[in-house]
């Protein structure tokens, strides 16, 4: 865990990946994450996070990231220790680099409104019944220059020091360009044709509310996002002003999803308190379509589950899949 030990951040390095000691650091598995994300000048690319800290107190530390869309390209990270009700954050920001898959990196605070609004709200996301979190002082903390990486590097950032001992918490933060046609991933062992083992994949999809783009930023026709894309056997997307919905072919034990959506083709379409929406993606979310001289489609029961609380940062559209810590601690039953 972020101990009390840890009483200052004397400083913040940044440098590319080298093989160090770290005999005594472990990896805090709470704490990795990665996502894509897309801009209009940068493209794509996908930010990986690993946390290294001492062995003994891995176990308590978490992690997310979130991220805004636009211009000026910022992703925040933040770890926390929800046992001692700690947390620590900062701010990764992109810009386009001299060449085609390069990026200037800058490294700077936490932005003060991502920061509020995770000491209002989203602490309780991974700390459901605890008091409000308190920042780890980094009064005396040093930001390093801005670096231009490349696709396929790795930075490793040391963020927090023990006084006494010396022990480092370090983000090792990869940097990779996703591919658009990815070789075919091994196929998977057969199973029998359950609901709740089918995958939906939504392609770089597009997010209507009444037959029109959802998103200020949208542009119709085109996808939203940055033209991210998921695949999972739950996956879910953010909706303006009533925050995401999660859809699944089949109800999850646990949590109370209705049975009030229908995929068919490349869209899944539902209805909440009287707004018809569709999510589409680039070809079909769930089966094949029909193959010449046939021409029946399929449709599909869809069970949507609505997270109404849920607040994207700076009212960024974002799409993910499977269940997150948030959905495990306010949505899941006890």
């Amino acid at each position: 865990m972020i101990g009390a030990s840890v009483a200052a951040c004397r400083y913040l390095t940044l440098a590319f990946l080298v093989t160090a000691p770290a005999m005594e650091r472990q990896e805090a598995r709470g704490a990795r994450v990665s996502a894509s994300f897309g801009n209009p000048s940068l493209g794509m690319v996908r930010l990986e996070f690993l946390t290294l800290a001492p062995g003994a107190n891995t176990d308590g530390i978490k992690g997310t990231i979130e991220h805004d869309p636009g211009e000026r390209w910022v992703v925040h990270r933040i770890l926390m220790d929800t046992t001692r009700g700690l947390y620590y954050g900062y701010d990764i920001e992109l810009s386009k680099g001299d060449g085609p898959g390069r990026f200037v990196v800058a490294i700077k605070p936490l932005a003060p409104a991502v920061e509020q609004d995770f000491r209002q709200s989203r602490w309780s996301d991974f700390c459901r019944d605890c008091q409000a979190p308190q920042p780890m002082p980094s009064s005396s903390q040093r930001f390093p220059e801005p670096r231009t990486v490349s696709a396929g590097d790795t930075l490793a950032i040391d963020l927090l020091a023990d006084e006494r001992s010396g022990e480092l918490i370090t983000d090792r933060v990869t940097f990779a360009v996703p591919r658009r046609a990815q070789a075919p991933a091994p196929t998977r062992s057969p199973r029998d044709l359950k609901a709740e083992v089918v995958d939906l994949q939504m392609a770089q999809p597009r997010l209507l509310v009444n037959g029109k783009p959802a998103w200020e930023d949208s542009v119709e026709g085109r996808p939203d996002n940055g033209g991210g894309s998921v695949q999972g056997d739950v996956v879910w997307t953010g909706i303006p002003g009533r925050g995401r919905v999660f859809l699944s072919l089949a109800p999850r034990p646990g949590y109370d999803f209705k049975k009030i959506g229908v995929a068919v083709g490349d869209r899944i379409s539902f209805t909440i308190d009287g707004d018809r929406y569709e999510w589409i993606s680039q070809g079909p979310v769930a089966t094949a379509g029909p193959v010449p001289p046939f021409n029946n489609v399929q449709s599909w029961y869809v069970w949507v589950l609505h997270d109404a609380d849920y607040r994207p940062v700076a009212g960024s559209n974002s799409v993910g899949a499977g269940f997150d810590q948030r959905a495990e601690n306010r949505l899941k039953r006890p």
